[in-house]
């Protein structure tokens, strides 16, 4: 996983996080949408270390109101090895109700 600079955020957990919850946001963006939209979110970490600052990282996102359905998983690995975390989230938007499923790693 890249920063927005290009840089490699290997091994950095809160990173990956932060980065991982920006790149969601621009992608809801460009359908009007914004974060507080997610209504389930499927989170898979690399180490059961990371859970306790996984959940606090996740409040910098999202207030108690918009906090979504979420299950956290502890993964063997990824298809990357850098890789720390990936977040599949589930986003209602609009009138329509339209559903945006996205995985991010």
């Amino acid at each position: 996983m890249f920063d927005t600079s290009g840089k490699m955020l290997r091994a950095n957990f809160e990173a990956q996080t932060r980065q991982s919850f920006a790149n969601l946001a621009e992608i809801l963006g460009r359908e009007n949408a914004q974060l507080s939209d997610i209504v389930t979110m499927m989170v898979h970490i690399a180490d059961t270390r990371y859970v306790d600052r996984f959940i606090e990282l996740r409040h910098e996102f999202f207030t108690v109101d918009s906090l979504p359905a979420s299950t956290l998983i502890t993964t063997t690995g990824f298809a990357k090895p850098e890789m720390l975390i990936e977040i599949t989230p589930i986003a209602v938007i609009g009138e329509s109700r339209a559903i945006i499923h996205h995985d991010l790693p």
